[in-house]
């Protein structure tokens, strides 16, 4: 265990915010370290041995062939046979993908929310391949770079989440439409989860009244504005509780809890187990 989640953070000195690398290569989100980090990631997998990948407390066993989403902001360590698998993974800052090209900021993929119940996907040989095919034209653009590679890169990324949203939703994971202001609302939960924890607040923020952030939510997500915020809170209690050292009371105080109990009474509300309870259970799993 450690004091902080390592975050990650995109350095790119060519200011592509950008890249994309065979998995043989070295590649600090290719690892078995607990980490976070504020870029997207997507992996290609082509597995032939016995990989695992947690995301955010949850094993997926990593099948022959998959493609896995990790959001900005969740934590995740991937242990796979790097002599009997194969893959590539693709790193980006949204802002590469939606400055770099005709793409409307407005139009994010849901995935991009935070509420992605399918980070992990199993894929036929068939889908694979088209998956492949993607990134290798992105190997090929990035070997013949003209002026207009940034916008081609960018929309190579939007047709992989675009291709990788329609399988989500093929499993039942999202309604096919989604107002852009729930969408919006789950962003400002992510930014402001530490300070802001009331539904009027956020509807403030928005210039919209609660009961309409309230439709919009159970349109968009099935949940109510509150269950929202108090879901992401519960996930970064138990990333701060697992992956860390912090006693309950730092956790708390990180978190604007008013002390401990708060914040254990809040956990056992949600779980109906003490944060003690749930580190030892973690712990002896693992």
């Amino acid at each position: 265990m450690q004091e902080e989640i390592p975050v990650h953070t995109f350095v790119d000195t060519r200011n592509r915010l950008f890249e994309v690398l065979p998995l043989n290569a070295k590649s600090e989100d290719d690892s078995a370290n607990p980490h976070r980090h504020d870029y997207v990631a997507l992996f290609l997998l082509n597995e032939e041995g016995m990989g695992n990948h947690e995301i955010d407390f949850i094993d997926y066993p990593i099948p022959r062939y998959s493609i896995h989403f990790v959001n900005r902001g969740q934590v995740h360590r991937l242990d796979r046979s790097p002599d009997r698998s194969s893959g590539d993974v693709i790193l980006f800052n949204l802002e590469f993908v939606f400055s770099s090209s005709a793409l409307s900021a407005d139009k994010q993929l849901s995935i991009l929310n935070g509420m992605n119940r399918f980070p992990v996907l199993e894929l036929d040989a068939e889908t694979y391949d088209l998956f492949r095919k993607i990134v290798q034209n992105m190997y090929d653009e990035l070997a013949h770079p003209t002026r207009f590679t940034q916008h081609v890169l960018a929309s190579y990324i939007y047709i992989i989440m675009a291709r990788y949203q329609c399988l989500v939703e093929g499993d039942g994971g999202y309604p096919q439409e989604r107002s852009s202001m729930a969408y919006r609302f789950t962003e400002l939960v992510n930014e402001h989860l530490a300070t802001m924890r009331q539904v009027q607040e956020y509807a403030d923020k928005l210039h919209i009244g609660t009961k309409t952030l309230g439709r919009l939510c159970q349109e968009a997500f099935r949940k109510t504005p509150l269950e929202i915020i108090q879901d992401r809170l519960l996930v970064e209690v138990k990333r701060q509780a697992y992956y860390t050292e912090k006693s309950v009371k730092e956790i708390a105080a990180d978190l604007s809890f008013n002390d401990s109990s708060h914040l254990n009474k809040f956990f056992k509300s949600q779980t109906g187990q003490t944060l003690g309870e749930f580190r030892e259970q973690r712990r002896l799993v693992h």
